[in-house]
């Protein structure tokens, strides 16, 4: 289904919208504050490295997701964006963002799988061919979105998803998500079975298993969400879901770019 400005949606309850903008002003202001505090550890671990692939990665997992905040807050508080022209054109904007945002994560992730397996070309075989067709189910379900047309008091642009088929743009990751922490396990429980006081092996294991409860459940939530929530709540936790994708990954960055496992 193409992307519709016509909605044939009723407006959205005050209350739904209100709890909409919450959660996103949560979401930035968690990113925000953990942002200054591991800002430190960048200047002094990131900053002084040469710019090559690892930290085009980081760079781009760090900051990328501040401008997808920003634009995304412009358009839910910026009487402009109510405009029905200006809010058509920006409807596939943040899927299209929040692919960009779990793409890079997930790249630095495969990196890191690929690693562990002494850079075997199968496995990174598998994990891009898995990673390729997460890219395109999610990039196609960017067309299953309808604006919501404002309830009274509400400025900015809102938007549902348009039927179930649309689950997919979260499934996809939730799988690829679950396939990456299959790999990291695999590998590091026989690791460990060969050197079971191995401090890296249970680094890798813990911030593996923390990285997958967290990201996961938060997936998980985003399809629950668009099955059973009104339409106005179905993205709502959307930018729960790259925030804190964005963090751990960022975190765990800090650490494994000056101490590579």
């Amino acid at each position: 289904m193409a992307t519709t400005g016509l909605s044939t949606y009723a407006p959205p309850s005050p209350d739904v919208l209100w709890t909409t903008n919450a959660i996103f002003l949560a979401s930035a202001v968690a990113l925000v504050y953990d942002y200054f505090l591991t800002l430190g550890d960048e200047i002094e671990r990131i900053w002084g490295r040469p710019l090559n692939g690892s930290t085009i990665l980081f760079f781009i997992n760090r900051y990328f997701v501040f401008i997808h905040m920003i634009i995304n807050g412009c358009s839910l508080f910026l009487p402009v964006f109510a405009s029905q022209t200006l809010c058509d054109r920006y409807l596939r904007y943040p899927p299209a963002g929040t692919i960009i945002i779990l793409g890079v994560v997930e790249i630095i992730l495969i990196i890191r799988v690929y690693a562990l397996y002494h850079s075997d070309n199968r496995v990174l075989f598998v994990l891009l061919s898995l990673f390729t067709a997460e890219v395109i189910l999610m990039a196609l379900q960017t067309h299953n979105i309808a604006r919501l047309p404002n309830p009274p008091g509400f400025a900015g642009c809102y938007f549902t998803d348009t039927n179930l088929v649309a689950m997919v743009y979260w499934i996809a990751p939730l799988v690829m998500c679950t396939v990456i922490l299959g790999f990291t396990l695999y590998k590091t429980v026989n690791h460990r079975r060969g050197y079971p006081r191995s401090r890296m092996i249970h680094v890798i294991m813990r911030d593996g298993i923390t990285y997958f409860c967290v990201v996961f459940g938060l997936l998980l939530l985003n399809v629950f969400l668009n099955r059973f929530a009104p339409p106005s709540a179905k993205t709502a936790g959307g930018s729960f879901s790259q925030t804190f994708a964005v963090i751990m990954t960022s975190r765990w960055a800090l650490k494994q770019l000056c101490h590579p496992p």
